[in-house]
C-alpha cells in the first residue's frame, strides 16, 4: 500500500492535485473558523455587510487579473523571458485593480445603498482600495507556483496568511463590518508578501520594467479568459448583493456560509482541475490521458463528499449559531448536490483552456451566470431554497453546453478569420486581376471541371494573379482544364473525353487519392511505409480515415481489431520541440517549386494547422527525395497538388501520408504574414504558367 501511494505521488497530476486540495481545503477550514470567530463577535447585520464586502473584494480581485492567471499557467513554462512575463502581468493587474476599486467605491450608493457607509472615511476608502489591489496580487502570485507545477507553495503560503487571518477580528471588534473586512485584508496582504519572497528566493523572480510585447502576445488568449472567468464569477458575487437587497443582510450571512462550507466539497474538481491544466500546458501530448485519470479521481473523491456534506449540514451550521442552522440547511444540501455538475463543467473548462477555445469558455461561463442569477431572481420569493434551485440549474446547464460545444465546436476565432480571409481574398483577387491586365498579360481561360473553386483554394487566387479567366462551362472555349471536385475515388467521367481532345486536362489520371492507395505507391517508390497490422502490432499507431481531408485521426493503443474504414499507420516522431511539425510539397508538373515547413500543437496532431512557412527545398529534401516524390506523383497521376510529408525523428526517413488535389491556401495574417503569403503566390504563379501555359 505504502509503496502504490508514493507510485502515484510521483505522478505530477496527482501530486500538485493533493497540494492544491490541501491548500483550498486550508482556506475552507481556517474560512470556517474565521466566520465562527466574527459570528460569535460580531452581530448577524455586520456579518452580512462584511460578507458582501469581501465578495465585492473577491470579485474585484478576479476581474483585475484581466485574463493572466490563466495566461501565465499556459504559457510561462515555454516564455524564455519569465521575468519580464511576470512583472508585465503583475503591473497590469495592479492598475486594473485600483481603477476597478476606486470605481466601485465612487458608485457604490447605485450598487447598494446599504453599503454607502464604506464613503464615511477616507479610512474606509483606502483601505478597501488598497487590500483589493493587493488581494489580486496574491491571487496572482498562485499562478507562478502552479505553471512550474511546484503547488506546495500555494499550500504553504495560504497556510500562513489563513491563520494570521485569525488573529486580526480581536484587534478590530470597535469597527464593525469594516473590521472584518480588514481583517480579511491584512492576511491577503501577508499573503502578498510571503509569495513575493518565495518567488524571488526560488524561482530567480527579479522584478523588471513592463513589456508591452509580452502583454500583446498574451493577450488574445487573456481576453478571452478574462470574459469568461468575469462571467464564472457573477453569481458567486453578484448573489450576495442580490440577497442583501432583496432578502436583507441575515439571508446573505447565511448564503455565504454555506457557499463557504460547500467549496469544501468543491475543492476537489477546482484543485484537480488546476493541476490537470498545468499538465496540460507543460506535456500537451498527454493531456487526453491526464483528462481521463482526473475525472476518474474526481468522481472517486466526490461521491463520498457530496453523501457527507448533505447529511452533516445542519450540524456544521450549528457551529455558527442556530440561527445559522435553521436558515441555510436546504440550501447547503442543494449547494452539495450541485457538486456533480460544478465537477462536470470544471473538466470541460479546462479542456478549453489548455485547447485554447476561448468562444467556448465564454459561451459556458455566459449559460452559467446568465440562468443561475436569472432563475435566483425569479425563484427568490421561494427564498435561499430558490437560490439553491437555481445554482443546481445553473451549473448543469453549464456543463451540458459544454458537452455540446465539446461535440460541435464554435471556433469563433475560425470563423471569423475565415469570414475576413475570404472578404480579403476576393477584393485583392480583383486588385491581381486588374493589375495583370494592365499590365499587358495575354488572355487565357482555364476550365474547372466538375467544379468551380472556392475562394480558399489556391488556384482560384492563381488565377486571378495570372489574369486568367475562370470558367466552369465545358462547351466553351478554353486553352487549359483542370479536373476539380473534392472526392478521395473517382470514376471515369463522359465529357473527358470531349475535354482532353480540347486542351490539357490536368490531374485526369489521378482518381484515387485515398490513404490506402497513397500508402500503396509510397511504399513502392520510397521502398518502405507505413502501414501496420493493428492486430499483430504492440504499442501506439495511427488510426485515421481511408478518405481524404477526414481530419479524424488519433493514436490508439495497439493490439486490436481494425475498424471498417480505416488505416492504420507508425506513429512518426515529427516532434520540433514542443510542437509537430509537417513538410507540405507543392508539386506543379514536374517540378517542385517550393515547400512550407507547418508546425502545430502535439495536442492536436492530426487538425488546425498554426504556422506556416516557406522554406528551402534543399534543407529539407535531399535530391534522391526530390526525385522519388515526383515518381511517386507520376504514379499517382498528380500534376497538381499538395503532398503532406513527415520527417522521423527516430530514423530520419521521410513519409508521404497525404495527397491533396485540390489544395487550399494558407491564411495570410493567420498562418503566415501578408508579406509572405505575396511570395508565396508570385512563387506558385510562375510554377503553374511554365508547367502548362508554355511560357
Amino acid at each position: 500500500m505504502i509503496s502504490l501511494l508514493r507510485r502515484i505521488f510521483h505522478e505530477s497530476l496527482f501530486r500538485n492535485s493533493v497540494y492544491l486540495m490541501a491548500s483550498t481545503g486550508v482556506l475552507a477550514l481556517f474560512g470556517f473558523l474565521f466566520w465562527v470567530v466574527n459570528a460569535r463577535l460580531f452581530s448577524i447585520e455586520d456579518v452580512g455587510f462584511a460578507t458582501t464586502l469581501i465578495s465585492m473584494m473577491n470579485l474585484i480581485s478576479m476581474l483585475s487579473l484581466v485574463g493572466f492567471n490563466a495566461s501565465l499557467v499556459r504559457f510561462l513554462p515555454q516564455n524564455k523571458k519569465p521575468n519580464e512575463m511576470i512583472s508585465s502581468a503583475l503591473m497590469i493587474v495592479m492598475l486594473t485593480s485600483f481603477a476597478l476599486a476606486a470605481s466601485f467605491v465612487a458608485f457604490i450608493p447605485l450598487f447598494s445603498p446599504r453599503l454607502a457607509f464604506v464613503q464615511s472615511s477616507a479610512l474606509a476608502i483606502t483601505l478597501f482600495i488598497l487590500f483589493c489591489i493587493l488581494s489580486s496580487l496574491n491571487t496572482l502570485t498562485d499562478s507562478v507556483f502552479l505553471a512550474h507545477r511546484r503547488s506546495h507553495f500555494i499550500l504553504i503560503i495560504n497556510a500562513i496568511f489563513s491563520a494570521a487571518r485569525l488573529v486580526f477580528p480581536f484587534l478590530l471588534i470597535s469597527l464593525g463590518a469594516i473590521g472584518i473586512f480588514a481583517a480579511a485584508g491584512i492576511a491577503q496582504t501577508i499573503g502578498f508578501l510571503v509569495s513575493f519572497a518565495a518567488m524571488m528566493l526560488f524561482f530567480g523572480y527579479l522584478p523588471t520594467r513592463m513589456n508591452m510585447t509580452e502583454i500583446k502576445a498574451l493577450s488574445q488568449y487573456s481576453i478571452g479568459n478574462y470574459a469568461a472567468s468575469s462571467l464564472n464569477l457573477l453569481p458567486a458575487t453578484l448573489l450576495p448583493l442580490l440577497i442583501t437587497t432583496h432578502l436583507g443582510p441575515a439571508e446573505s450571512a447565511y448564503y455565504y456560509i454555506c457557499l463557504m462550507i460547500a467549496n469544501f466539497l468543491y475543492v476537489v474538481p477546482f484543485a484537480t482541475t488546476r493541476a490537470l491544466f498545468a499538465e496540460g500546458s507543460n506535456t500537451e501530448a498527454e493531456f487526453p490521458k491526464h483528462v481521463v485519470y482526473a475525472s476518474k479521481l474526481i468522481l472517486a473523491l466526490m461521491i463520498p463528499a457530496i453523501i457527507i456534506v448533505a447529511f452533516t449540514g445542519h450540524f456544521s451550521l450549528g457551529f455558527f449559531g442556530p440561527e445559522y442552522a435553521a436558515g441555510g440547511t436546504t440550501l447547503l444540501t442543494l449547494f452539495a448536490i450541485a457538486g456533480f455538475a460544478v465537477s462536470a463543467m470544471s473538466v470541460i473548462n479546462v479542456y478549453f483552456l489548455v485547447t485554447k477555445d476561448t468562444s467556448a469558455m465564454i459561451a459556458i461561463s455566459g449559460v452559467y451566470a446568465l440562468s443561475t442569477l436569472g432563475l435566483s431572481y425569479a425563484l427568490l420569493k421561494f427564498g435561499l431554497t430558490g437560490v439553491g434551485v437555481a445554482w443546481i440549474a445553473g451549473n448543469t446547464l453549464a456543463a451540458f453546453t459544454g458537452l455540446v460545444l465539446y461535440r460541435y465546436p464554435l471556433r469563433l476565432k475560425e470563423r471569423y478569420a475565415a469570414i475576413k480571409y475570404e472578404l480579403w481574398t476576393r477584393y485583392t483577387c480583383f486588385l491581381r486581376n486588374r493589375r495583370a491586365r494592365k499590365a499587358g498579360r495575354p488572355s487565357r481561360t482555364v476550365l474547372f471541371y466538375p467544379d468551380f473553386p472556392k475562394y480558399y483554394y489556391v488556384l482560384y487566387t492563381i488565377c486571378h494573379e495570372l489574369g486568367y479567366r475562370m470558367s466552369n462551362d465545358p462547351t466553351k472555349p478554353y486553352d487549359v482544364a483542370f479536373f476539380f471536385k473534392d472526392v478521395t475515388v473517382r470514376g471515369e467521367d463522359p465529357l473527358e473525353g470531349t475535354i482532353k481532345r480540347k486542351a490539357r486536362l490536368i490531374n485526369s489520371e489521378a482518381r484515387d487519392i485515398s490513404k490506402e492507395t497513397v500508402e500503396k505507391n509510397f511504399a513502392e517508390v520510397f521502398g518502405y511505409g507505413t502501414k501496420i497490422d493493428p492486430r499483430t502490432h504492440v504499442g501506439e499507431c495511427v488510426q485515421k480515415s481511408n478518405d481524404n481531408a477526414m481530419h479524424d485521426g488519433k493514436v490508439v493503443i495497439c493490439p486490436r481489431e481494425p475498424e471498417p474504414g480505416y488505416i492504420y499507420q507508425k506513429l512518426i516522431n515529427n516532434r520540433d520541440g514542443d510542437r509537430v511539425a509537417d513538410i507540405r510539397v507543392k508539386v506543379v508538373g514536374d517540378a517542385i517549386p517550393f515547400i512550407m515547413y507547418r508546425t502545430r500543437s502535439v495536442a492536436d496532431r492530426f487538425d488546425n494547422t498554426e504556422t506556416s512557412t516557406m522554406v528551402p527545398i534543399e534543407t529539407h529534401l535531399s535530391q534522391e527525395e526530390k526525385e522519388k516524390i515526383l515518381r511517386f506523383c507520376k504514379k499517382m497521376g498528380l500534376e497538381f497538388s499538395a503532398l503532406d510529408c513527415l520527417r522521423d525523428n527516430d530514423d530520419g526517413r521521410l513519409y508521404i501520408v497525404d495527397a491533396n488535389l485540390t489544395t487550399g491556401g494558407p491564411m495570410p495574417g493567420f498562418h503566415l504574414s501578408h508579406a509572405e503569403y505575396e511570395v508565396y503566390i508570385r512563387k506558385f504563379s510562375i510554377a503553374f504558367e511554365k508547367a502548362f501555359m508554355h511560357v
